[in-house]
C-alpha cells in the first residue's frame, strides 16, 4: 500500500533532520568534551609549575628566618644584635640566597633593631604591618602580601617568624623579603597561548599574590571556599568550574598544596577562554541546522494545508523530497539512508561521486544497492574491518544501540583510505519503519597527522615559548623537554652553563651519552616514572654542584609514554649555607651546656666564656670583674639537713645570684661544689661591688633557715672580687685566682662579707 502524502512528507523531513543533525551533532559534542579536557589540563599543569617554582623561591627565605629565630632564641636579641660576628654572619648568608633581598628583626614594640640592607633614618611604623599583629596574637610564621618595605625599592612578599623570650611571650619579629618580581618570572602567559590567572593563597584565605592583579580586595572566607574546590577536584574534567569572587568570571580551576609551607598555588582558566573555538563551531552548526529546520517547517506547513488534493500533496512532497537532497547534497560528509533491511533507499552527492569513483564495483553504493551486502562481500576479501561495520549497523537497525562509530581502514580509488563511519537510528512513527542514517567521512589526513604526531616529539603539545619562559624564571635553573627513549628533544635556560652543557650539545643526546652512569642512576628512574603518568622530583650531584630536578608528564590525546618536562635548580649555594648553619649549631649546642642540679651554666660554658670576653677586654681595654661566692659552712649544712636539703639550699642560692647579675651580657655558672661564679664584662670593681651588695641582700631577703650557723639562724655567704683589664701575656687565670684571693680573705675576716683585694666590705 503506498504511503500517504503527509507520511511521506514528514518521513523525509524527520529523516532529513535526524540525518543532519547526527552528522553535526556529534562532532560538537566531542569538540566540547574535548575543550574542556584541555582546560583542565592546562589549569593543573600551571599550578603544578607554579605551586613548585614557588616553593623553591620561598623556601630559602622561610629557612633563613628560621635558623636566625633559633639564634636569637639561644644568645637573646640584644647580644645578636651587639656581636658583630652574628649579624655580618647572617648578612654572609642572605645576600648568598639570590631569592632573598633581605633580613630585618624587630623588637617586640615594633621597632627596627636589625637589617641586612641599610634602613633610612625615618622608618614607617613596622608594628602596623599585617604580619606584626598577627605574630602577636600567637602567630608562629607568617607568609604576608607584597609591601612596598624600604630600604627596597620594589615590592616584596615577607617571610616572617614570631620571637619569644624566656617565658614564651612575644619578643619581637624576624622576617625575611622576597622580590615579588621573582616570584612573578613565570606567570606572564606567551602569546598565543591561553591565558592562566594565577593565586597564592594562605591556608587561611588570605591571598600572598594573584596574577593578574585587578586591585580588588576579596574576602579571605570566600577565596578559601574556592582554594577547597580547586583541591578536592570535581567535574567530569577533574577540574571544577567555578565564579571567582576577584572578577566574576567562570573559570576552570585547579591546585596544589605547596610542601613545607602553608600556601597554596592555584590556577584557572576562563571557561569563555576555552570554549571561544567550540562555540564559533556551535554557531556554523546551528544556522546551517537552522536554515534546515526552517525549510522543513514551511514545506511541512505547506503539505499540511494542501493535504486536501493528492497532486498538491505530491508536489509538496517532491519539494520536500527535493529540498531535503538538496542539503544532504550541499554537505561535504557522505551520507546515505538505510532501511532495515541494510538497502540504500537514498544517498546525497557526495556519497553518490565516491561510488562513481570505484567504477563497476561502485554500482552496488548507489540508491537500490544494499550496504550490509556489501560489507559482507569485503569481509570475505580480507577487510575484518567490514565485517565490524555489518555487526554495528545491524545492531543499530535492531535497536540494540542508538548509535555505532567506527575509524577503519577501507579501499579507494586512490588506495587504500581511513575512514569515520558513523550510524545513527531512526524510527518513522506513521508505520514503525525503521531507517539508518550512514555518514562516511575520509579522515585519512587526521590519521596521517596523528600517526606523525605520535612519531615525532618535536610536536609536543607545550609550545618552547612556554618553557622558554618558564626557564627564564628559575634562577640558576633549566628546561629541558625528552621523549620515549629518554632524549632530548628541547633544553634552555641559565643553569646550562653551570652544567657545562649547551642547548646545541644537549638536543638529540639521551641522558646516558650526556651524564654518564652516576648522575644517571638518578636521572633515569626520574624521567621513566614521568613517562609513566608520574611526576617527581630527586637532588643529584654532578660536576661537585647540587641540582633539584623535577620532572611531569607531557601527555599527548590522554596517552603517557610521549614525553616528560625536566626542571632543573642549581641549590648548591643553600645546601651549603644549610651545611654551615647546622655545623655552627651544632658546636654551639655543645657547648651551651648547663648545670644539670642548679639550672646555671656549667665550669665548661664558665671556661669558654671567661676566655671569650678576656680576650674582647684585651682588644678594647675594658675591665672584666669576677665574683666568687662560697655557702658558708656549708659542710655543717649537709651534715645538719642532709644532702638532699643541701642541694635545694644551693638552687635558691644560685636564683638569688642570678638575680642579681642582670645584664645581658653577665654570666652565672656553677664553679664547683657550694662555689658560684660571676663574671662581669667591662665591670670595674666599683661595679663588681655594687653587685655583690645585691647578691647579699637577696639571700638576707631569702632569709633560708641554718640553726647551726655560727653567724646567726639563717645562710649566709662569702664574696671575693676581683677586676682587672688584661694586656698583651696576662692570662685569665690572673683574674681567677685574684678573685680567689679575696674570698680566703672573706672567710679569714669572719665571714658573711665581701672582700675585694684592697679590702673588705661587711655584708
Amino acid at each position: 500500500m503506498p504511503l500517504r502524502p503527509k507520511t511521506t512528507l514528514l518521513t523525509l523531513g524527520l529523516t532529513a533532520a535526524l540525518g543532519i543533525g547526527a552528522v553535526l551533532g556529534m562532532p560538537l559534542w566531542q569538540g566540547y568534551a574535548d575543550r574542556r579536557a584541555d582546560a583542565a589540563r592546562t589549569a593543573a599543569g600551571a599550578a603544578l609549575l607554579v605551586g613548585e617554582h614557588a616553593r623553591q623561591t620561598l623556601a630559602p627565605a622561610d629557612l633563613l628566618a628560621r635558623q636566625t629565630r633559633e639564634r636569637i632564641a639561644e644568645l637573646g636579641l640584644e647580644r645578636f644584635v651587639t656581636a658583630p660576628e652574628e649579624w655580618q654572619n647572617t648578612r654572609r648568608l642572605a645576600e648568598s640566597l639570590p631569592s632573598v633581598a633581605g633580613i630585618v628583626v624587630l623588637d617586640a614594640d615594633g621597632l627596627l633593631v636589625f637589617a641586612t640592607s641599610a634602613f633610612p633614618a625615618v622608618v614607617l611604623d613596622l608594628a602596623n604591618r599585617p604580619y606584626f599583629p598577627e605574630h602577636r596574637a600567637g602567630a608562629a610564621m607568617v607568609i604576608g602580601p607584597p609591601d612596598a618595605l624600604r630600604p627596597w625599592d620594589h615590592a616584596v612578599v615577607t617571610v616572617s617568624h614570631r620571637l619569644e623570650d624566656a617565658d614564651g611571650g612575644f619578643a619581637g619579629v624576624v622576617l625575611a623579603a622576597v622580590p615579588v618580581n621573582h616570584l612573578r618570572t613565570v606567570y606572564a602567559t606567551p602569546a598565543g597561548q591561553t591565558a592562566v590567572t594565577i593565586a597564592l593563597v594562605r591556608d587561611d584565605g588570605v591571598a600572598v599574590l594573584r596574577e593578574p592583579e585587578t586591585g580588588a580586595a576579596i574576602e579571605p572566607a570566600r577565596l578559601a571556599a574556592l582554594v577547597d574546590a580547586a583541591l578536592t577536584g570535581g567535574g567530569p574534567d577533574g577540574a571544577p568550574e567555578v565564579v571567582s569572587p576577584a572578577d566574576g568570571v567562570r573559570r576552570f580551576v585547579a591546585g596544589r598544596r605547596i610542601e613545607g609551607l602553608p600556601l597554596v598555588a592555584v590556577a584557572g582558566v576562563a571557561v569563555s577562554d576555552a570554549l571561544a573555538p567550540w562555540r564559533q563551531q556551535v554557531h556554523r552548526s546551528a544556522w546551517l541546522f537552522a536554515g534546515a529546520l526552517a525549510g522543513f517547517g514551511l514545506l511541512t506547513a505547506a503539505g499540511w494545508r494542501g493535504i486536501t488534493a493528492e497532486r498538491d500533496a505530491r508536489e509538496h512532497a517532491d519539494r520536500a523530497a527535493a529540498f531535503t537532497h538538496t542539503v544532504l547534497d550541499a554537505l561535504s560528509t557522505r551520507v546515505a539512508i538505510l532501511n532495515a533491511d541494510g538497502g540504500i533507499i537514498a544517498a546525497n552527492r557526495a556519497w553518490c561521486r565516491f561510488a562513481d569513483r570505484l567504477g563497476a564495483p561502485g554500482a552496488a553504493w548507489q540508491p537500490g544497492g544494499n550496504l550490509l551486502a556489501l560489507c559482507e562481500v569485503a569481509a570475505g576479501t580480507g577487510w575484518e574491518s567490514a565485517r565490524s561495520a555489518a555487526d554495528g549497523i545491524r545492531a543499530v537497525i535492531a535497536g540494540e544501540r542508538d548509535d555505532y562509530v567506527l575509524d577503519h581502514p577501507g579501499p579507494a580509488p586512490e588506495g587504500v583510505r581511513w575512514f569515520n563511519l558513523r550510524v545513527q537510528r531512526a524510527a518513522v512513527a506513521d508505520h514503525g519503519s525503521v531507517l539508518a542514517v550512514v555518514s562516511l567521512e575520509d579522515i585519512s589526513h587526521v590519521v596521517q597527522t596523528r600517526e606523525a604526531l605520535l612519531k615525532s616529539q618535536d610536536q609536543v603539545r607545550r609550545s618552547e615559548a612556554l618553557y622558554r619562559t618558564i626557564a627564564a624564571g628559575i634562577p640558576n635553573g633549566a628546561v629541558a623537554v625528552f621523549d620515549g627513549d629518554l632524549r632530548f628533544r628541547f633544553a634552555d635556560g641559565r643553569g646550562l652553563a653551570d652544567l657545562g652543557l649547551e642547548p646545541a650539545r644537549i638536543v638529540g643526546r639521551t641522558v646516558g651519552e650526556l651524564f654518564g652512569a652516576d648522575p644517571g642512576a638518578v636521572l633515569e628512574p626520574l624521567l621513566r616514572s614521568a613517562l609513566a603518568g608520574e611526576p617527581g622530583e630527586a637532588e643529584m650531584v654532578y660536576r661537585d654542584r647540587i641540582h633539584r630536578l623535577f620532572a611531569i608528564p607531557l601527555p599527548d590525546a590522554g596517552q603517557t609514554g610521549n614525553a616528560g618536562l625536566l626542571l632543573t635548580q642549581d641549590i648548591t649555594r643553600l645546601r651549603r649555607a644549610q651545611q654551615a648553619m647546622e655545623s655552627l649549631n651544632h658546636r654551639l649546642a655543645e657547648l651551651s651546656a648547663t648545670d644539670g642540679l642548679l639550672g646555671i651554666a656549667n665550669r665548661r660554658r664558665f671556661d669558654t666564656v671567661l676566655d671569650s670576653e678576656w680576650r674582647r677586654a684585651a682588644r678594647t681595654g675594658d675591665p672584666v670583674g669576677l665574683l666568687m661566692v662560697d655557702v658558708d659552712f656549708f659542710k655543717v649544712y649537709n651534715d645538719a639537713y642532709g644532702h638532699l636539703e643541701g642541694d635545694r639550699c644551693l638552687k635558691a642560692i644560685a636564683a638569688a645570684v642570678s638575680a642579681a647579675a642582670t645584664r645581658p651580657a653577665d654570666l652565672v655558672a656553677r664553679y664547683g661544689g657550694e662555689e658560684i661564679a660571676v663574671i662581669l664584662p667591662g665591670t670595674g670593681i666599683s661595679g663588681a661591688r655594687r653587685v655583690a651588695g645585691r647578691i647579699h641582700e637577696n639571700i638576707r631577703r631569702l632569709a633560708h633557715p641554718f640553726a647551726d650557723s655560727p653567724l646567726g639562724n639563717h645562710v649566709t655567704v662569702s664574696i671575693g672580687a676581683a677586676s682587672l683589664i688584661p694586656d698583651n701575656g696576662t692570662p685569665a687565670e690572673a683574674l681567677v685566682a685574684a678573685a680567689d684571693r679575696a674570698l680566703y680573705l672573706a672567710k679569714a675576716s669572719g665571714r658573711n662579707r665581701t672582700v675585694e683585694e684592697t679590702g673588705a666590705v661587711a655584708a
